[in-house]
């Protein structure tokens, strides 16, 4: 235990980048020495799985020996590719493509847990892991983060030792400029030129009645004069939501739950029963 402690202690310290491949793909990755652990850092044997499909790049369905399972991935936020009220974001699809360059249907992989099992939509919540092809194992989800792919979601707590890896990895994006860091975007429907700081695109009610800053988790109303770019933009039905997601109130434009009290109602009463 120890040992597996020191090792760790050591990647964390260092900052050490492994080049790995997956399917030929090659990817980033400094966690080589992660293997799956239960929640007091037991080596376990994850539970066995067969992809069926990805989703979108963070979520995926699974089959497992009690049937067919849509498992959320822990730790990671993707941009949207398929949410039924939002356009597909910038870097969405290639987050996508991403995690089925890792995950090939029928591959087989394993799947790790935390405290809660599952989410508000009876989503599977788990840590899915492969095995590179040297044979190490590969957290997807951590690897989704350190390749730019998807941010650390840290508004709901997971466990502190991978909540701290997987804040160490979006840094090391960050800094490398990898994916969605870049100082270059993919480019989605309405992002604004290179440079500019505000989106001069109108927000489309249409969307949504809210706007969070997926960077800042900031969120505003419509008509807020301080909206984040396009590409960086993620709407919501109701403020009860975008609260539920782990985004705070503007300080200038003051979002507040009246002026859709009865959309906010229905929210609330979903949440609560």
């Amino acid at each position: 235990m120890k040992k597996k402690l020191f090792v760790l202690f050591c990647i964390l310290l260092t900052g050490i980048t492994f080049s790995l491949t997956r399917n030929g793909v090659e990817l980033v990755y400094s966690y080589e020495n992660l293997a799956p652990t239960n929640l007091v850092g037991e080596q376990i044997t994850p539970d066995y799985a067969q992809v069926v499909r990805v989703v979108d790049g963070d979520t995926i369905k699974v089959k497992l020996p009690t049937g067919t399972e849509t498992v959320r991935l822990i730790g990671v936020d993707t941009p949207e590719t398929v949410h039924p009220t939002k356009a597909v974001e910038a870097y969405g699809q290639e987050a996508s493509e991403f995690l089925k360059s890792l995950c090939e249907t029928d591959q087989d992989v394993y799947l790790s847990y935390d405290w809660d099992h599952r989410d508000v939509y009876k989503r599977l919540l788990g840590y899915l892991w492969i095995i590179g092809d040297d044979g190490e194992w590969v957290l997807a989800n951590l690897a989704i983060v350190e390749n730019g792919f998807g941010y650390a979601y840290l508004q709901y707590t997971f466990r502190k030792d991978y909540m701290e890896i997987f804040a160490k990895a979006q840094e090391k994006a960050q800094e490398k400029g990898y994916g969605l860091w870049s100082e270059t975007p993919a480019p989605s429907a309405g992002t604004v030129k290179q440079g500019d700081s505000k989106s001069t695109v109108e927000p489309d009610p249409q969307k949504g009645r809210y706007i969070g800053n997926v960077k800042s988790k900031v969120l505003h109303d419509l008509d807020c004069g301080s909206l984040p770019a396009e590409s960086n933009r993620i709407y919501f039905q109701t403020y009860v939501e975008a609260i539920k997601a782990g985004y705070k109130p503007c300080s200038k434009c003051k979002p507040s739950i009246p002026k859709y009290w009865v959309q906010e109602l229905a929210s609330i009463f979903d949440f609560l029963f």
